[in-house]
């Protein structure tokens, strides 16, 4: 890639760049020389030219090309239930670091925690203690919806003596893909499935929630008394 060069001389001198020691040919005669696209390690060199046109000796000066890391690892298959604040995870050789950028193009830097709000690409690459970047790795970040809450019936209806024990009949449905979770008052599930039938003698509280089998996001759950 490109690899620009500077030197510094007084102002009233001229600078002369030359890709060898004894070559005559002036590559440059600037303070910054630039080479388009150097591929390995080369030394350039430089002298200063005063007014009278007497130089100076060439000053050898070592572009040097480093290798890149390698890319990190990212995680192909990110999702998360809602929107909310999520880390980015990705991981490179020590002593490698980690950076992340909302572009492919890798301009714009950003911080791993992340409020997403939507399915969303992202960009990594390793940066190495040579401030070398490696090339940009996309991880995209599903977000999925989360089910509704279900309306649950019972059967009986009425309410339930304490010194009685009825079997109750809890009533619920899902969304095509989706099924309904029953839990117990202790947030232990008790079964799955549009209906459940339970021995209830007093005051009793179960819960029901909808869960969705594809993205296994699940709703929040309902009580009922």
């Amino acid at each position: 890639g490109p690899v620009t060069l500077t030197a510094s001389t007084p102002s009233e001198n001229t600078l002369l760049w030359y890709a060898s020691a004894t070559t005559q040919n002036i590559a440059g005669t600037e303070q910054s020389f630039t080479i388009n696209n150097l591929q390995s390690t080369t030394t350039y060199y430089v002298c200063a030219v005063n007014e009278a046109g007497c130089s100076s000796s060439r000053v050898p000066v070592l572009a040097t090309i480093f290798n890149g890391p390698n890319p990190p690892t990212v995680s192909n298959n990110t999702s998360y239930c809602g929107a909310g604040n999520y880390t980015l995870t990705a991981t490179t050789t020590s002593p490698n670091t980690v950076q992340w950028y909302s572009d492919n193009d890798g301009m714009n830097i950003i911080p791993a925690t992340q409020n997403i709000t939507q399915t969303t690409t992202y960009y990594a690459a390793s940066i190495d203690n040579n401030q070398c970047r490696s090339a940009l790795v996309p991880m995209t970040v599903t977000i999925n919806d989360i089910p509704a809450q279900p309306t649950v019936s019972t059967n009986p209806t009425s309410p339930i003596c304490s010194n009685s024990s009825v079997t109750v009949t809890f009533n619920a449905t899902a969304p095509a893909g989706h099924v309904v979770k029953w839990y117990d008052s202790n947030m232990q599930s008790a079964g799955q499935g549009n209906q459940m039938s339970k021995s209830v003698s007093g005051n009793n509280t179960f819960y029901a929630s909808v869960y969705n089998n594809n993205t296994q996001c699940e709703s929040d759950k309902t009580p009922i008394a």
